[in-house]
């Protein structure tokens, strides 16, 4: 339990079958909060609750089968929400839930089968809302994102998306082999959405040269509000 205006929560492991906790619950106006292993089969989580205001929440775990959490719940204004991860079977989530105003949510991973997911709700406003990941990756820039968000997006990897993207919001995936999902869709009644039309984009560079594919696609997914999104 951490409260307000802490600076260096940290926790640090170094070995085999790891787990680093810097922090369950963080207040307001935290700096530092984060957690280190470097070995394999680690587990790591800076924060499990975090407020309004804090800075530089990040986890980082090196070597193989780790999974690095930087926070599960974030509140509104924080910044350097990241989690990253080096070596194989990772699994990093920079943020579970944020909220609005938040700026460098980021997860980011190196090597093979990785997943990597940057955030699974963001609210509005939010800025530089991110995944990266190198090599024969799964990356989910956001899952859901609000409305007037920028720098939302999935690069280096492979199947990279910004699955919904609120109005006003930019976003988009890695050129390199990357794949867009781009749908529109439209409210018939306040309860009743309606699909209007989904449209894959797939994108591959070469050098000297760029080719784009744009297909059709089924839908393979629901919204379930009243409210006016676009897939990007």
């Amino acid at each position: 339990m951490v409260g307000d205006a802490n600076s260096g929560v940290a926790a640090s492991a170094d070995g085999r079958i790891n787990v680093a906790t810097a922090a369950t619950a963080v207040g307001d106006g935290n700096s530092g909060v984060t957690a280190d292993a470097d070995g394999s089969v680690n587990v790591v989580t800076a924060a499990t609750a975090v407020f309004d205001g804090n800075q530089a929440i990040s986890s980082t775990a090196v070597g193989d089968t780790n999974i690095a959490t930087a926070a599960t719940v974030v509140g509104n204004a924080n910044n350097g929400v990241a989690a990253g991860a080096d070596g194989s079977l990772n699994i990093a989530t920079a943020a579970t839930v944020v909220g609005a105003d938040n700026g460098a949510v980021t997860a980011s991973a190196v090597g093979d089968n990785d997943f990597v997911t940057a955030a699974t709700v963001v609210g509005r406003g939010n800025n530089g809302v991110a995944a990266d990941a190198v090599g024969g990756n799964f990356a989910n820039a956001a899952v859901v994102v609000g409305g007037d968000n920028t720098d939302v997006h999935a690069q280096r990897g492979h199947f990279n998306a910004a699955v919904v993207v609120g109005n006003d919001s930019t976003a988009f995936a890695g050129v390199k082999q990357a794949t867009k999902a781009i749908a529109t869709w439209r409210s018939s009644s306040p309860t009743t959405p309606r699909l209007e039309h989904s449209m894959a984009t797939t994108t591959s560079q070469s050098p000297g040269q760029t080719a784009h594919r744009r297909s059709q696609v089924p839908a393979t997914t629901s919204w379930t509000s009243s409210r006016r999104c676009s897939h990007y």
